[in-house]
């Protein structure tokens, strides 16, 4: 499996582990059902993005795409903030610790951060501190890590 293959995977199982513990929290989100409509609509009908920072935990810091490809030698395409799709929230973190912004706020962070490339060249964006995560976003949401981590335990182990 390609880089982009294993995290379009690990993207598609975190979000239903956020949707399910969202649920938890009385936020409801329903994933649209196919490519065309994620293009088309957006990720969930409700206008929420979810992203999955593997990184966050060992860096405390969270980054805001702009622009993605799927191939170094493709061109960019508009990507996380800066889709043109339904999205008025931005939820992203790991498997302890969520932040949820407003679109519009990291629109407005966009124009003060310096936008950078990512080491695989695959994505564009910028970073904000933990700090300026808990500082700017409208909610944050912490869950049980030993809960956690014991059910990616039992997922991630064969019989």
């Amino acid at each position: 499996m390609n880089y982009y293959d294993d995290q379009f995977q690990k993207g598609k199982e975190y979000e239903q582990f956020i949707i399910n513990k969202l649920k938890e929290h009385g936020i409801t989100l329903t994933l649209t059902k196919n490519f065309n409509e994620q293009i088309n609509i957006g990720e969930t009908y409700e206008g929420y993005e979810i992203k999955f920072d593997d990184k966050y935990r060992d860096t405390h810091n969270i980054w805001i795409e702009t622009e993605e490809r799927t191939d170094p030698e493709k061109q960019y395409v508009d990507a996380g903030i800066n889709r043109k799709d339904n999205t008025i929230k931005y939820v992203i973190g790991d498997y302890e610790r969520i932040f949820i912004f407003k679109k519009s706020m990291l629109k407005e962070l966009m124009n003060e951060k310096e936008i950078r490339e990512n080491n695989m060249k695959t994505s564009k964006g910028f970073l904000l501190t933990e700090s300026e995560a808990f500082r700017y976003s409208d909610r944050i949401v912490e869950f049980n890590t030993k809960q956690i981590s014991l059910a990616n335990w039992v997922n991630n182990t064969s019989i």
